[in-house]
C-alpha cells in the first residue's frame, strides 16, 4: 500500500521469488510505491491516470477498497442520533480524523447564512472541538443552534451521517472519495494543501473529471464562493440526481474482492 514499512518485505519477498503485488491509492504514487514497482508483478490502482506512473503491463485498475457497511446507515437514525430537525436539507462536513481549521474557519465564518438553508453536521476533530463549541453557543439563537451539530469526530455513526447526508464537504484523500462515490453522494472536495507530491490535489481533479463533485482550492476558498458552490448543488434537483449519478458510476464496491482475487492467481502460480 505504499507505507515505509513495505519497502523491506518487498525486496526480501523479490529475493525470495515471493509474488509482490501492490496497490497505489492516489492518482500520483508515492515514492515507495513508485520503487516496490519496480518489483511487482502486478500494480492495483484506484484512479485510471496513476497508470502513466508504472509499467503499463503489470497495471490493473481495480479502484479502492471501501467498507461495504456504510450502505448500512439509516436516515431515521441519524435523525435519532444526531436530533436532527430534518426540514432543511443536510451537509455533512468531515475534516479529516484532526479536522480540518481552514474548513472550520470557513463554516464558522458562513455558519448564520448556512443555517438559513441548511442543517449542518460538522466533524471538527477533538483538539478544536471545545473552542468551536464556545463559540457556537456565543454567536447562535436557540433556534439555530438546534440546526447545527458539531462533533469532535465520528466512528461507527459516520454510516448513519452519510445516509442523511444530501451534500457531503470533505478533504480530497482516496479512501474519503470513494467512500463519497460509493455511497452516491453529491460533494464539495476542498484538498489538503502541499500533501505529499500534492496529491489530494490531483485526486480531486481527477475525481472532478467525471463531474461528480466541485473542487475549491483552499487558497481560493472565500465565504461568497463557499456559500455559491454550495447552493449551486442545492437548490438544483437536476445537479443533485446528476452528480449522484455521476458518483456512482466512479464507485468501485468489488476493489477489495478483485485485489484479493489477484493475490490468489498470483499465489497459485508460485
Amino acid at each position: 500500500k505504499g507505507g515505509y514499512g513495505s519497502l523491506p518485505i518487498v525486496i526480501i519477498g523479490w529475493l525470495f521469488k515471493i509474488p509482490i503485488i501492490i496497490h497505489e491509492s492516489d492518482s500520483i504514487p508515492g515514492l515507495i510505491n513508485k520503487i516496490s514497482s519496480k518489483f511487482a508483478k502486478r500494480i492495483a490502482i484506484a484512479f485510471p491516470s496513476a497508470s502513466k506512473y508504472f509499467d503499463e503491463s503489470k497495471v490493473a485498475i481495480l479502484g479502492n477498497p471501501t467498507r461495504e457497511n456504510l450502505r448500512e446507515g439509516s436516515i431515521d437514525e441519524a435523525k435519532r442520533i444526531f436530533n436532527l430537525k430534518g426540514d432543511k436539507p443536510l451537509i455533512l462536513i468531515l475534516g479529516g480524523s484532526q479536522g480540518a481549521r481552514a474548513i472550520n474557519d470557513l463554516v464558522m465564518t458562513t455558519l448564520e447564512d448556512l443555517l438559513l438553508r441548511y442543517e449542518i453536521i460538522l466533524v471538527c476533530g477533538e483538539k478544536n472541538y471545545k473552542d468551536l463549541y464556545n463559540e457556537s453557543e456565543a454567536r447562535l439563537k436557540p433556534d439555530q443552534k438546534s440546526y447545527f451539530h458539531l462533533l469532535p469526530f465520528l466512528g461507527e455513526d459516520l454510516k448513519h451521517a452519510y445516509a442523511g447526508a444530501n451534500l457531503i464537504i470533505s478533504r480530497a484523500g482516496a479512501g474519503s472519495i470513494f467512500e463519497i462515490a460509493y455511497l452516491a453522494k453529491p460533494s464539495i472536495l476542498i484538498p489538503l494543501p502541499n500533501s505529499a507530491q500534492d496529491h489530494q490535489l490531483e485526486n480531486a481533479y481527477e475525481y472532478g473529471k467525471f463531474g461528480a463533485t466541485i473542487v475549491m482550492e483552499q487558497q481560493n476558498m472565500t465565504p461568497h464562493l463557499f456559500l455559491n458552490n454550495i447552493a449551486h448543488i442545492l437548490n438544483d434537483e437536476i445537479i443533485i440526481k446528476k452528480k449522484s449519478a455521476d458518483a456512482a458510476k466512479i464507485a468501485t464496491p468489488q476493489a477489495a474482492r478483485k485485489i484479493a482475487e489477484e493475490v490468489f492467481y498470483w499465489g497459485e502460480l508460485k
